[in-house]
């Protein structure tokens, strides 16, 4: 490439006039018309600039795109809505959509129902709550900014929750409601035996059972009958029918002579509630209410329900007994005192069943008189006045070994035989 330096001319090149200031370390300069012309090295250039072009051209776009703008101005986030579940069953747990962290339902004060507070984006969801011994529950819901939701859960008891429960009940009786009474053996006729003892007494084991779970109650329902339904906080109630299961052995024997079993209060109808909970290896039960047959929705709630003490129970099987003899459960209402033949405590051997002053205006049966007198002895009724037996006729009627008096007698001065520690 011929370039000439800048400055000097053709003629004092020729003549060796070069200007002394330049000497060895003059700098030359070229100007290179074609420098841009190249295209690479417009492409270099373009390549470094489209940054800055790029951002240009979107806040250009922005300024002329309103949704555009946006992307780059991030909305606040939308107010979560407020959503409040009953729970009735205390130990819940409730996931919104079935996924993330549960939210547990949590008493308040005594009396108070349990409930789950949570907060969800606006929109449907399902509520899905879950419980031990109960099936999944689901819940259906339309979260509306603004304004809060109340819903309540219903669940029901799986075939393992109402097996866990009826096993609490029954380690509950097994614990504290089995008494044994010894009872002279010339009663053995009177109590239903066919042939006599070998001994000089009878064993007879009052137990009893529940053999169905007849309802799962929350805590908060009432029924007519049912009342007061109060389980333990931290409890659901559960009614279950109970049957008074009678044993009668030949003395310290081991085999029985004869079984039975009978409901306390109703055959297909829940007799007692207790309050159940899961435990850390098996379902609790306590505080239990034995429900009066007598009772509706007007009566008073301390006459309507009472503890479930084992005395209690044996009172309430011989009068269902009694009811069933005389065909109608309202006729036994203030018309019949009932009264054990040991004490409250020993409450196994039996029960004297006496109609009282007015019987015979309250039972309305014609012909009925005072002096009605029946013996409940070993799960049976037995009749030992002639006014008894005109009330229930049919009714077995006492031999005449029986008397009353002298059966107490027996009873308070008799040797305490245990049987085996029992």
């Amino acid at each position: 490439m011929n370039r000439e330096p800048v400055g000097w001319t053709p003629d004092a090149l020729a003549q060796g006039n070069i200007p002394a200031s330049e000497g060895d370390d003059t700098s030359f300069e070229f100007e290179d018309e074609a420098a841009f012309a190249h295209p690479r090295r417009v492409v270099r250039i373009l390549w470094h600039m489209a940054p800055i072009l790029v951002l240009t051209a979107m806040l250009l776009a922005v300024a002329d795109q309103p949704w555009l703008a946006k992307l780059f101005h991030r909305l606040p986030p939308a107010a979560l809505v407020p959503i409040t579940v009953v729970c009735d069953v205390p130990w819940a747990v409730i996931r919104v959509d079935g996924r993330g962290a549960p939210t547990h339902c949590a008493e308040g004060v005594a009396g108070s129902l349990p409930m789950a507070r949570l907060r969800v984006k606006g929109g449907p969801h399902t509520l899905v709550a879950t419980a031990d011994g109960f099936a999944p529950y689901p819940i259906y819901i339309i979260a509306h900014p603004g304004s809060s939701g109340l819903y309540l859960t219903q669940f029901s008891l799986t075939v393992e929750g109402n097996a866990q429960a009826l096993d609490a009940t029954n380690r509950f009786f097994a614990n504290e409601y089995i008494q044994d009474a010894i009872l002279p053996a010339s009663l053995w006729r009177d109590i239903g035996l066919r042939t006599p003892p070998s001994g000089s007494f009878v064993r007879v084991r009052e137990q009893f059972e529940a053999n169905a779970l007849d309802a799962y109650e929350p805590f908060y329902s009432e029924t007519t009958y049912q009342r007061p339904i109060t389980p333990n906080q931290g409890a659901v109630g559960a009614a279950v029918v109970v049957v008074e299961h009678v044993t009668v052995f030949d003395g310290c024997s081991a085999t029985p002579l004869i079984e039975r079993r009978q409901p306390v209060l109703y055959a297909n109808h829940a007799s007692v509630t207790f309050s159940v909970r899961p435990g850390a290896q098996n379902w609790l039960a306590a505080s239990p209410y034995a429900l009066n047959p007598n009772a509706d929705i007007y009566t008073a709630p301390n006459i309507a329900a009472t503890p479930a003490t084992p005395s209690a129970l044996f009172v309430l099987a011989a009068r269902t007994n009694l009811a069933e003899r005389l065909g109608n459960l309202s006729l036994l209402a203030g018309a019949v005192s009932v009264s054990p033949l040991a004490t409250a405590a020993a409450w196994a051997p039996g029960l004297a069943l006496t109609v009282i002053n007015g019987g015979r205006q309250t039972l309305r049966i014609a012909g009925a008189r005072p002096g009605a007198v029946w013996l409940y002895i070993a799960g049976t009724l037995i009749a030992l006045t002639a006014a008894a037996r005109d009330l229930a006729p049919g009714l077995t009627s006492a031999s005449s070994t029986v008397n009353l008096n002298d059966l107490r007698a027996s009873l308070a001065h008799q040797s305490k035989q245990t049987c085996g520690g029992r």
